[in-house]
């Protein structure tokens, strides 16, 4: 399962292949700085997370989040759901679809939202879209669209790249600072080793640090039960 496979720092857990076997994972990771689409969402600390997800043998998955975050008032805890399925065409081609919904604790109720997620996966290419009707209870429409592209040379040692932009639609509903849109570039590297996965990565967002962006150094350790 793939679903957020673009947000490096944050959802490391999620890269569970859509073609697995019908079983249940759970993985615990502990990251430096939990960031979403580049940007921090703990205030540049540390997050604690746990996801719990099934995969079936017919490409339908489905599972949840946990994570604490950092938004400068109350809010401490995010829950997520998520669900969809992946289809592998053939061995160089994959389709998901998805929907994801993000829910707060604190003070962040009113900022709970849905989103769904289309992608194609073409060898070691992934490109993903990702849209919500109501981004962040702000009634804006909210679009991601994000390529990457990822390689394991020994089954052990992978690098991923990629580009994503967030972009409003509705911007007199919803903006960063003074715009409608930003962008985020990353580089990662990480190693598994049996239960273990170890993650660097750098980010870059072209949003300034009084939003949560710029550049970051992150680093993950995830641990699969």
């Amino acid at each position: 399962m793939h679903l957020k496979a673009i947000n490096i720092a944050l959802f490391t857990g999620l890269l569970i292949s859509g073609t697995a076997q019908a079983s249940w994972d759970v993985t615990a990771t502990a990251t430096s700085d939990y960031l979403f689409n580049g940007v921090t969402q703990t205030d540049g600390d540390p997050a604690l997370q746990f996801i719990a997800n099934k995969n079936f043998d017919n490409g339908w998955y489905a599972g949840g989040f946990a994570s604490n975050v950092d938004f400068g008032d109350d809010t401490w805890l995010e829950l997520d759901a998520f669900g969809g399925r992946y289809w592998q065409i053939n061995d160089e081609i994959g389709v998901e679809l998805g929907a994801l919904y993000y829910s707060y604790y604190g003070d962040g109720s009113d900022i709970n939202y849905a989103e769904t997620t289309a992608a194609l996966d073409i060898s070691d290419f992934r490109f993903q879209l990702w849209y919500a009707w109501d981004y962040a209870g702000t009634d804006a429409k909210h679009l991601v669209a994000a390529v990457s592209y990822q390689v394991y040379s020994d089954g052990e040692n992978g690098v991923n790249v990629g580009f994503n932009q967030s972009r409003s639609l509705d911007s007199e509903d919803f903006q960063w600072d003074t715009r409608d849109h930003y962008n985020h570039a990353w580089i990662a590297y990480d190693r598994n080793w049996q239960q273990w996965n170890f993650m660097v990565s750098y980010n870059h967002t072209t949003l300034s640090s009084d939003w949560g962006g710029g550049n970051t150094l992150a680093a993950n350790v995830t641990y699969t039960f």
